[in-house]
């Protein structure tokens, strides 16, 4: 609220209260809502021993320096020379000399997500921000892009649960608690009446093979468990921007790859259970099929819905949410019970 801002404002040095007043104009996530504004930056014109007293003089405002910044008269930023190279430097050389003008920066309206994105990419300790003028503003430093993974993360995980940022954080009434969740729960919910109408679509399979629903739950429990492994592994691919489409489908693939030597490893191992304990070696082979079978299922579903979600604009992280699992749960059921029905015509 307004009026709190301005209590909490109150309560700063005028110097600083315009310094939070300047950054309170851009979005809280985007790279103007979270750069410092405290920088080193000389004319390209100047020296290194310039730079160094520029250092020298500021270093009660900046508390980390990890770049210094070259700008023109005009405060367009135009190169970038990392400390430890100008400690290495003469003193007389020209900062135009020795900067790197291969300048990776961020505008003011850069979504938070993207600069950290970038910092992780280009191994960067400080972001530097420009206007649409390209005139340095300020800067995003390492400590902040920490906070911003941690954050987006924390976010990630919250909608992967059905959780919004405002229960959180400052929600204490249980009916709004309830409204925010209910949704996904009530997905839940019709998703697994699917699974019930599954079972009863098969229900003279289960009278007529009661070994068959003893292990529903390891198949479904193991096959859910695929599925949100491989989700959880796009998704995090998706989030850092890791290869573009190219990279997601190669992802995928891999996917498919792990869910073929996990599912034919757990299979061979429900088989070798079924045969043993059952004594039951024909339907040992239904099983640790089906086990196969569910566990690529649920890895390509599981990899392929953020992958869809993302084209679709819709974030990926609530993929991973209730909708994979009873979505996994549907399709495992009707694979494990449509080869228990196969079993029951052609073999048994």
């Amino acid at each position: 609220p307004e009026v709190m801002q301005q209590e909490v404002l109150a309560q700063f040095e005028p110097e600083g209260r315009a310094d939070v007043e300047r950054l309170m104009v851009h979005e809280e996530d985007t790279a103007g809502g979270i750069m410092a504004l405290e920088f080193i930056a000389v004319y390209e014109d100047e020296t290194v021993e310039d730079a160094l007293q520029e250092i020298r003089e500021s270093a009660h405002e900046v508390d980390e320096v990890f770049y210094v910044y070259a700008i023109d008269r005009n405060g367009r930023l135009v190169g970038v020379v990392p400390i430890n190279h100008l400690l290495l430097r003469k003193p007389s050389c020209l900062i135009r000399d020795i900067m790197h003008t291969e300048i990776i920066s961020v505008t003011l309206d850069t979504d938070q997500e993207h600069v950290a994105r970038i910092a992780r990419k280009y191994d960067l300790s400080a972001v530097p921000v420009v206007d649409d003028d390209g005139k340095l503003v300020g800067r995003v430093t390492i400590d902040d892009i920490v906070d911003v993974l941690q954050e987006e993360a924390n976010e990630d995980i919250q909608r992967m649960a059905g959780i919004s940022d405002e229960e959180v954080l400052q929600e204490n009434s249980a009916f709004r608690i309830s409204r925010n969740r209910l949704p996904w729960l009530l997905i839940s919910f019709m998703g697994e009446l699917g699974s019930a109408a599954v079972l009863d679509h098969f229900n003279a399979t289960l009278e007529e093979i009661i070994i068959s629903a003893f292990f529903i739950p390891v198949i479904m429990a193991t096959g859910g468990n695929a599925g949100i492994q491989s989700s959880t592994i796009v998704v995090r691919s998706l989030a850092l921007g890791e290869g573009g489409v190219t990279g997601v489908w190669n992802r995928v693939l891999r996917e498919l790859r792990v869910a073929i030597l996990n599912g034919s490893i757990i299979g061979l191992l429900l088989f070798s259970v079924i045969s043993l304990w059952k004594d039951n070696m024909e339907f040992g082979m239904i099983g640790g099929l089906a086990m196969l079978l569910v566990m690529i299922n649920s890895a390509v579903f599981g990899a392929l819905i953020p992958f869809l979600l993302n084209k679709l604009k819709i974030d990926p992280a609530i993929a991973t949410g209730p909708f994979i699992t009873t979505a996994n749960d549907i399709f495992g059921l009707l694979i494990y019970l449509s080869m228990a029905t196969f079993y029951l015509l052609f073999w048994r």
